[in-house]
């Protein structure tokens, strides 16, 4: 009897969240990738879209038609902090923090220095939009492959996977391009109809954009283990997909807690580096830290995702390995 509930014992929150940390001491020279690219993006060369932000700004003028004012409120002035904002993000925008898009840990830093009038000439100026475009492409693309050169680094600590990173590579930009198709044949349709119903009646185009928030926060919680998923099982982009609802439909309450409880941890570890990072000593501790909470989060998914999917399909053989050192 106490075989039997031993067996059938399963990993919850607070378990996965330990053996997550723990995972990561033990492979600690993984973290080593996203505190890299922090530093990087932290202290490397920038590539600036400065004259691109310009062309924007330079094609968007206040309409004359505009009413200048409306219940005592400038309407000019919003449009003038609009185009201070567009015009700040074009002196400080470096489009290597692309490589670091979907990398656990990697923190939004300032570049060298504050005042672009003082800081070095950039590596690189993109001048045009169509290069603007495939930069961006190219970049995200690299960064990609570095996550999943990261994520499966952290896989080998959970499950032996004998499929090449390429292979989960290719699989992970396949389910980011399922999911952002669907996503934009989705909710581009809806928002389009609110932005048509919204000045007859306003209620009813709130209550859409609302409507589609919710539909993507609902499917991006369904899908929190579609990342394992790939990488853990060797699952391709559909059967990730599946796999994950899986874990959510059979395992709701804890797959929940888990990402509410990973999300909480996030949230209240960012407030701390957001006032430690004033400092240059305090910005080196947020990227290490940062990085090092990060990995343990995704471990602990991963390590989540194996035990619960090795319930699930218990005629399966038995891991070679469900975690190792």
């Amino acid at each position: 009897m106490r075989r039997m509930q031993t067996e059938t014992k399963r990993m919850g929150v607070i378990d996965a969240l330990s053996a997550g940390f723990a995972l990561v001491l033990r492979r600690w020279w993984i973290v080593a990738i996203p505190i890299a690219l922090n530093v990087f993006l932290w202290l490397g060369p920038q590539i600036s879209a400065r004259p691109v932000f310009q062309l924007v700004l330079n094609s968007i003028n206040l309409p004359v038609t505009a009413t200048p004012s409306i219940d005592g409120i400038d309407s000019s002035d919003g449009f003038d902090l609009f185009r201070k904002t567009l015009e700040t993000s074009g002196d400080h925008f470096n489009m290597l923090e692309f490589l670091g898009v979907a990398m656990p840990g990697v923190l939004t830093v300032q570049s060298n220095a504050v005042d672009p009038a003082s800081a070095p000439p950039p590596a690189l100026l993109i001048s045009d939009a169509p290069s603007f475009l495939v930069w961006i492409l190219a970049l995200t693309l690299a960064g990609f492959f570095l996550v999943a050169l990261y994520w499966e680094g952290l896989t080998r600590g959970v499950r032996v996977h004998t499929k090449p990173v390429v292979h989960s590579y290719l699989n992970f930009v396949a389910l980011l391009a399922l999911l952002l198709a669907f996503g934009g044949m989705l909710t581009v349709p809806v928002m389009l109809l609110a932005a048509w119903v919204a000045p007859a009646n306003p209620a009813i185009g709130s209550f859409l954009v609302l409507l589609v928030f919710l539909l993507i926060l609902w499917v991006m919680l369904y899908l929190s283990f579609a990342l394992p998923a790939i990488f853990v099982s060797g699952a391709n982009a559909i059967e990730a997909i599946a796999h994950s609802i899986a874990i959510f439909r059979f395992n709701f309450s804890s797959a929940l807690g888990l990402v509410f409880v990973s999300y909480l941890i996030q949230a209240g570890f960012g407030v701390i580096w957001e006032e430690l990072g004033i400092q240059p000593w305090g910005m080196l501790v947020d990227l290490i830290a940062n990085a090092f909470i990060a990995s343990g989060l995704v471990a602990a998914l991963m390590l989540f995702y194996h035990d619960r999917v090795t319930a699930l399909a218990p005629a399966r053989p038995p891991a070679r390995s469900s975690v190792k050192g």
